[in-house]
């Protein structure tokens, strides 16, 4: 009984990890959209968070926080159907429309350096069809003011 207690316990710690995997992209619109990048960076600028998911010179997956809809100084929770939107482009495809969506920012401080960690969840939509799209990220802050 302890051995399958002990087998449980390591199972969910390993299942943990590979959720909490900073830099991961996943979901549904994979089928029709390609989610493969190389990198992850967090950038601020006077009217905008960008978390880009980079893929060479090319930002496939693009996480973006109006500044000018919202006030953002630490962490929080973003909807980004109403002060943000998911973007992104790869040689000529583009990332599906957002439909719905939130940014969960575990950690944030408006100031070069600074850890900017935390996930998103999306439902995009092509041609009538909805998928989704989720990421993590843990990147230093890029202050490009």
């Amino acid at each position: 009984m302890r051995a399958l207690c002990a087998a449980l316990v390591l199972l969910a710690i390993g299942c943990g990890e590979d959720e909490a995997e900073a830099g991961a992209l996943r979901g549904s619109v994979s089928r029709v959209y390609g989610l493969g990048h190389d990198g992850v960076r967090a950038r601020l600028s006077n009217s905008e968070l960008a978390i880009q998911y980079t893929a060479g010179r090319e930002v496939p997956v693009q996480v973006v926080v109006d500044l000018g809809a919202m006030a953002l100084d630490g962490p929080a929770s973003v909807d980004l159907a109403s002060d943000g939107d998911v973007i992104g482009r790869r040689g000529d495809a583009r990332l599906p429309d957002l439909k719905s969506g939130t940014l969960t920012l575990e950690a944030y401080a408006p100031k070069a350096g600074a850890r900017v960690a935390g996930s998103f969840e999306a439902v995009v939509t092509a041609k009538g069809d909805d998928y989704t799209l989720v990421g993590s990220f843990d990147a230093p802050l890029e202050d490009l003011r």
